[in-house]
């Protein structure tokens, strides 16, 4: 029995058990009172009987007579040492009997233990003095030789109506007390009856009481040990009591702390942590069952110029897509969890080589179909995975590690791809991503036909601002991959557009030499006219001005021949940046 069935027994036994008892002792001293009033009188016809006795067999008044030695008379006869009448009522109404002159005791059937009568001794003073007051019947609870006796007391008058004695009878209250407990035994085992059925009643529901909280009790400690996967017993959410209550709540509490204890809180992933745990789980599964499982580390490609660009929300956002993707992709095949930044590890559980390689290839098409409107322009995203068989390892963290190796390998190599095998890039990079290179190339001719409409515009802007874009180490090797990448693999089609960029700026740039040539001829016909006035002025100044005229064309020649290497600087610039975000 636990400490709380015993605490409920008591707080349940025990206040029955003194309600009882009390009930118990109000109604024995009820019952004893009302025996009391019953026996009064019983006693007070005994009294009378005593002096109807005497009165009727004796005539007189009663007198004591003798010198030193006294006797008690009723009229003639002598009374003292006659017993028998006395006996005779006392034995017959089951009291004791004692006849008083004034207050001493002249007959009595009380005796001693020695079997002696108690003649000659005297009655309480008070009882005498209330008897001589009152001159009717009394009634007392009197000891007698350390027994307790309920007695009556009835005065004896003379003829002329003076007090002459008392007759007294007394019971013991031994036996009224005898009888109340004859009485009362039923109550008592009533009252014990209903406390043995409260305190069965008590320990039954208490045992159950105390059964769903113990299973709290336990699954709270599973809790705290990390377990967070254990089930609350069945038994305890069904019932519709407070335990139930408690019992529902620390199971939304478990689902609220794992949550939070093994998922990512951006995209619902599983964490790194609990990521680990599950992939240990599923080697162990694994090696005992001998099945199959593949893992994957996967890297957002250009997630820092994402978040560089178009700020952390946009980010984020890139994350939640992504991270939909991977739910979606591995729902009843393993699991995805978020490694930690813009990384995530994938495990697929019962899945070959290929398999997994042709899974990972529709998630990566998955990915790269997301596509994310942001400050009027699109975020579109790339992954870059590295793969692992299972098989070639029993260590969790080699594993992770030769997936992130082949990862970076990916990363270096180009981006937006599948790595199976660092020695055979080549070959995963044709079975995988022909794909993306087609759409890669797509995107590269129309970002460079963008390019053309807008170098245009960049002839407005202050050349020296085009000169102080800077570009990080960071984004111009990124830009030299990609460069080269996309060189690799649509160089005609890019030559096609550069070429036709050139013309158009060629076109554009012997326009506005022509413009300047007649502006300066129409300037020369107007100082001819002005200079037959004063022929001999004017052609000095003429000879002066045709001179200041060709170093005007000799130096805006040069300035334009500047301006168009500026220009296309700013548009291979332009082009780099533009097949960056192709690439995106």
């Amino acid at each position: 029995m636990g400490k709380l069935q015993k605490a409920v027994l008591i707080r349940t036994v025990v206040p029955i058990m003194l309600m009882g008892i009390i009930i118990a002792l109000f109604a024995s001293s009820r019952y004893k009172k009302m025996l009391y009033e019953q026996m009064k009188p019983m006693l007070s016809t005994a009294a009378s009987s005593v002096m109807t006795v005497y009165d009727e067999l004796y005539k007189g008044d009663y007198k004591l007579v003798g010198d030193g030695q006294f006797s008690l008379y009723k009229g003639e006869q002598e009374l003292t040492g006659d017993f028998a009448i006395i006996d005779r009522i006392a034995a017959e109404a089951g009291v004791e009997i004692t006849l008083f002159y004034k207050d001493a005791r002249i007959l009595t059937t009380l005796k001693d233990a020695e079997g002696e009568r108690y003649v000659a001794t005297g009655v309480n003073s008070a009882i005498y003095r209330a008897i001589e007051k009152e001159l009717d019947v009394c009634y007392y609870n009197v000891e007698i030789d350390g027994v307790e006796y309920y007695a009556c007391y009835a005065p004896i008058m003379h003829s002329d109506g003076s007090l002459v004695g008392m007759v007294g009878v007394a019971r013991k209250t031994e036996q009224i007390s005898e009888v109340v407990l004859k009485t009362l035994e039923p109550v008592w085992l009533i009252i014990l009856c209903c406390a043995v059925l409260a305190g069965y009643i008590s320990v039954n529901y208490t045992k159950e009481l105390v059964d769903g909280i113990q299973q709290i009790r336990d699954f709270l400690q599973c809790m705290t040990r990390g377990e967070l996967n254990h089930l609350m017993n069945s038994r305890i959410l069904k019932r519709e009591d407070e335990i139930g209550d408690a019992g529902r709540s620390v199971v939304a509490m478990q689902k609220a702390v794992r949550i939070l204890v093994e998922r990512d809180p951006l995209t619902t992933l599983y964490n790194r942590r609990y990521g680990t745990a599950k992939l240990k789980k599923i080697q162990r599964q694994a090696k005992k069952c001998g099945l199959k499982y593949a893992v994957a580390m996967g890297d957002i490609d250009y997630f820092k110029k994402v978040n560089d660009t178009f700020g952390h929300e946009a980010g984020d956002s890139v994350l939640v897509r992504v991270a939909d993707q991977l739910k979606r992709a591995v729902v009843g095949k393993g699991f995805a969890c978020r490694w930690g930044g813009e990384e995530f590890l994938i495990v697929l559980d019962g899945l070959d080589r290929k398999e997994a390689l042709e899974m990972l290839t529709q998630m990566l098409q998955n990915i790269r179909s997301i596509v994310i409107p942001c400050q009027g322009q699109e975020i579109r995203v790339t992954m870059t995975m590295g793969f692992v068989d299972g098989a070639l390892s029993d260590d969790h963290e080699e594993l992770i590690r030769m997936a992130d190796d082949r990862l970076y390998y990916g990363k270096e190599h180009g981006r937006n791809r599948i790595v199976a095998n660092v020695d055979d890039d080549a070959m995963t990079l044709d079975m995988y991503d022909m794909e993306n290179i087609k759409e890669m190339l797509s995107q590269a001719e129309y970002d460079l036909s963008e390019m053309s409409k807008e170098l245009h515009q960049l002839e407005k802007k202050d050349v020296a601002e085009a000169l102080d874009l800077q570009m990080t180490e960071e984004e111009a090797e990124e830009d030299r991959m990609v460069e080269d990448m996309i060189r690799k693999l649509s160089e005609n089609a890019i030559k096609e557009v550069e070429e036709e960029t050139e013309a158009s700026e060629e076109t554009t740039a012997a326009e506005e030499t022509e413009d300047q040539e007649e502006k300066e001829d129409k300037e020369a016909s107007e100082e001819t006219k002005t200079a037959e006035e004063k022929e001999e002025t004017e052609d000095k100044k003429e000879m002066g001005e045709e001179k200041e005229v060709e170093e005007n064309k000799t130096s805006e020649s040069g300035s334009g021949s500047k301006k168009e290497e500026m220009i296309g600087n700013t548009a291979d610039k332009e082009k780099r940046g533009k097949s960056e975000e192709g690439a995106d």
